[in-house]
């Protein structure tokens, strides 16, 4: 069963949390469980949005990164449901 969720923002944070190698382009996004069986979600760090020079590109990513936020709260919500329907059975 897995336990309360983590963002990580960025590569660096995923791997301490994951123990393992994590790269952005595959991990972003998708539910993950670290091997403690914490749910978690992998995001870019917002200080690389700042450092984006493009102001189109700087703005797509801030999108990204709301929706990346807004994927890990719905993945601690379902998992949150998952967890109360097995202690109600």
């Amino acid at each position: 069963m897995a336990r309360a969720g983590v963002v990580c923002r960025g590569v660096t944070a995923a791997q301490a949390v994951l123990q393992r190698r994590v790269t952005m382009s595959v991990s972003r996004g998708e539910p993950l469980t670290s091997p403690e069986g914490f749910r978690a979600c992998v995001t870019i760090h917002p200080s690389a949005i700042l450092g984006i020079p493009a102001p189109e590109n700087r703005e797509a990513e801030a999108h990204r990164f709301v929706d990346d936020l807004r994927r890990a709260v719905r993945i601690a919500h379902h998992a949150a449901r998952a967890r109360e329907e097995e202690t109600t059975r």
